[in-house]
C-alpha cells in the first residue's frame, strides 16, 4: 500500500521525463531537416554558380565575336567588294579613230 500514494508522483516524474525526451527528439528532427535543407541549398547554389560560369564564358565568347565583327566592318566589311571593269577598244562614236 505504500506504493499507491507515490504512484501519482512517479507518474508525473515519468511524464515529465518523457516530455523532456520528446522535446529532445523534436529538436533533433528539426536540426536534421535543417541540415538537409542547408545541403539542398548548397547544392542549388553550386548549380547556379556553374550556370553563371557557363553564361560568363558564353558572354565572353560572344563579345569576342562582336569585336571581330566590328573590326571587320571597320576594315571594309570583311567581304571583298568585286568591281567589274569592262575595257572597250573604242568608246567614241567616231569611227575614224580606229583606222589611225
Amino acid at each position: 500500500m505504500r506504493l499507491l500514494p507515490r504512484a501519482p508522483q512517479d507518474l508525473r516524474a515519468v511524464e515529465s521525463a518523457n516530455m523532456a525526451l520528446q522535446k529532445k527528439v523534436n529538436k533533433l528532427q528539426v536540426e536534421h531537416v535543417s541540415e538537409e535543407e542547408v545541403d539542398q541549398l548548397f547544392y542549388a547554389l553550386e548549380q547556379k554558380e556553374q550556370q553563371l560560369e557557363q553564361a560568363l564564358a558564353e558572354k565572353e565568347h560572344l563579345e569576342g565575336e562582336v569585336l571581330t565583327a566590328r573590326q571587320m566592318t571597320a576594315r571594309g566589311g570583311g567581304v571583298p567588294t568585286i568591281v567589274e571593269i569592262h575595257h572597250h577598244a573604242n568608246l567614241s562614236d567616231d569611227d575614224d579613230d580606229d583606222d589611225k
